[in-house]
């Protein structure tokens, strides 16, 4: 049980961990790293989960945190691409 708490953190972060090492390589947009807001609300799910970790009580906070990281850096990423082109496109 411990170790699978561990790994749900490890997941949690990971997506956010990969986003900032790509944007720091220059392989995403510097936008992305806006993306990092939603550690403060990820924060909160991974405490009630760690505190209750009940599948059927608490599977949805795993559904809100992925959904959470595809929509901020989704969009970070359409700005970050938008910025791009439209700054090539003045040039």
């Amino acid at each position: 049980k411990e170790y699978a708490l561990r790994l749900f953190v490890f997941i949690a972060l990971a997506g956010y961990a990969d986003i900032v090492i790509l944007s720091v390589m220059d392989i995403l947009p510097r936008t992305c790293l806006l993306t990092l807001i939603g550690l403060w609300p990820l924060s909160g799910f991974i405490k009630q989960f760690t505190n209750h970790p009940v599948k059927s009580e608490t599977f949805v906070l795993a559904v809100k945190s992925f959904v959470m990281l595809s929509v901020l850096y989704g969009g970070t990423l359409l700005v970050g691409i938008a910025s791009k082109m439209i700054f090539y496109a003045l040039l």
